[in-house]
């Protein structure tokens, strides 16, 4: 898979899902730490699976996607990810930028778009580590 067919599939992800009712968003104001599941719906109709590595350091949020080896991309750190009233936005390099923006579903899993700069997006979901 191509960097641009990634980049082309994260945008989409943005565009599907913007804002989280306020209880939502009073209930969650930190992700849970750990490694999360999901999955990117391309553009064209391909899908894969990912993972997230979600991290703090102090109160600052961090985000990895750990691709599958097969793609030949290594991980993508997400950039400058922030959580605000259920929302959850950053962006990823892919051989351009891609800006995402997930909302926070009542199960505490994330679902959105992420568009490139030609308005392309991929659909993304981020499904939380279980308890224990």
């Amino acid at each position: 898979m191509s960097r641009r067919f990634l980049g082309g599939m994260l945008p989409a992800l943005l565009v599907m899902l913007a804002v989280a009712t306020p209880a939502q968003a009073q209930a969650q104001d930190k992700m849970k730490t750990g490694l999360w599941t999901g999955t990117v719906f391309t553009p064209d109709g391909e899908v894969v699976d990912l993972a997230y590595d979600v991290t703090y350091d102090e109160d600052v949020l961090g985000i990895e996607l750990i691709l599958p080896a097969d793609l030949g991309m290594g991980n993508i750190p997400a950039g400058n990810p922030m959580l605000e009233q259920g929302a959850l936005t950053f962006s990823l390099e892919v051989g351009e930028s891609v800006s995402c923006q997930l909302a926070l579903n009542d199960d505490g899993s994330y679902e959105g778009e992420c568009i490139d700069s030609t308005g392309g997006a991929a659909l993304m979901t981020m499904i939380p580590p279980e308890d224990g």
